[in-house]
């Protein structure tokens, strides 16, 4: 795992975290992980009960026929809505070429655990409600 994050929501921690071939371009299978704590430190364990530290995790992003690779989710946003948004990247199939893109998912919340609709890069998205002051 790499490219982790912690992100904190109520009184849980969730560790997110890339596996997977990351720099293959169409054929990366680069993913984002996860798993909840109740303390910063772990163990972080899994939806079923299973510690990450002895490989186990769920999924929140994988690829699809659109989008190779997604991963190295670099940050989590909560916008001016409380809704919290994903950024990672991915390779476009359709020209991988072009190297990895930005990529930006919003994340529901089901009985406490983290979800990206499909568990897939979405190619269109809403955007998150941020106010911006100058």
């Amino acid at each position: 795992m790499e490219g982790t994050y912690i992100h904190k929501r109520g009184d849980d921690y969730y560790l997110f975290g890339s596996n997977g071939s990351c720099c293959e371009g169409a054929n990366s299978t680069y993913q984002v992980i996860y798993g909840r704590s109740k303390n910063l430190f772990g163990p972080y364990m899994t939806k079923e009960g299973n510690p990450m530290l002895e490989g186990h995790y769920n999924v929140l992003l994988h690829g699809n026929e659109k989008v190779a690779g997604p991963g190295h989710n670099a940050e989590f946003i909560t916008d001016d809505k409380g809704q919290d948004w994903i950024i990672y990247h991915g390779y476009l199939k359709t020209d991988p070429d072009a190297g990895r893109q930005v990529f930006m998912d919003k994340v529901n919340w089901i009985d406490g655990w983290p979800v990206v609709e499909g568990d897939e890069p979405s190619m269109n998205s809403n955007c998150p409600s941020v106010s911006v002051s100058f």
